[in-house]
């Protein structure tokens, strides 16, 4: 399934949230997922577009009227019941924890995981806030996402989309004016040193993904086999290499 991901829209004006909802709706977003900070006027299931809503609740929401009875089809989480099934996947969404990465350690956020997962067997994606950060950091068996701020987010209204089918987060966010110099994507990957080992055809598939996302230009941050510099494959793009001594 595909699921929309935002947070902390507080105040924004619901125009704002109708525009995110039309990109999740050209992207196939089939639910909502709203990582907390979010205001009672905006507790309504048509500003989402009927979707089914997972939403975190912050302490103070708990006991007002607005959060008591949701629209059709949505679910809060509160705090200390933050686990749910989303997607047919145990997950943790809550609000706060992206504190844990921004503003104490790397280390602190994944002993959380790696407790989390003990404690909660199958658990596979932990969705936060509240950092007006975009976030992501992966384990071998957990993905943690935040997606960012929608107001006061970083040069614009911050959102993500995950693909529970390949596994994929994107990052994005829509800009609160409209650009004079032209958008463009940039393909990031690292660390392919056997891959052509592992995956024969890694390269050929590689390309195709980054041609259907428009990229022109792939960096590789290193880490990578020296025959497998100046692919074929690659040959419509241009290539950056930080290549080690």
């Amino acid at each position: 399934m595909i699921a929309g991901l935002l947070s902390d829209t507080h105040a924004i004006d619901e125009k704002v949230i109708k525009a995110i909802m039309q990109e999740f709706d050209r992207r196939g977003a089939e639910l909502i997922i709203h990582c907390g900070d979010i205001e009672p006027q905006h507790v309504v299931g048509e500003l989402f577009n009927n979707l089914p809503v997972f939403c975190a609740l912050n302490q103070e929401q708990v006991e007002k009227p607005t959060f008591k009875a949701p629209p059709p089809s949505w679910i809060f989480t509160t705090p200390g019941e933050r686990v749910i099934d989303i997607m047919h996947t145990r997950t943790y969404l809550g609000h706060r924890r992206s504190s844990d990465f921004l503003k104490g350690t790397e280390q602190s956020l994944l002993v959380f995981l790696d407790t989390m997962r003990k404690d909660f067997d199958g658990l596979r994606w932990v969705f936060s806030g509240h950092t007006h950060h975009q976030i992501f950091a992966q384990t071998r068996l957990v993905n943690f996402v935040n997606p960012g701020a929608v107001e006061d987010g970083f040069n614009g209204y911050e959102f993500a989309v995950v693909d529970t089918t390949t596994n994929e987060t994107v990052f994005s966010r829509l800009g609160r004016t409209k650009p004079i110099i032209p958008t463009f994507s940039i393909g990031v990957i690292s660390d392919s040193l056997r891959i052509s080992q592992l995956d024969p055809g890694f390269w050929k598939k590689l390309a195709e993904e980054m041609s259907a996302r428009d990229v022109g230009t792939i960096i590789h941050c290193g880490n990578i086999a020296v025959e497998d510099i100046g692919r074929p494959e690659l040959e419509r793009f241009t290539v950056y290499y930080n290549l080690r001594r």
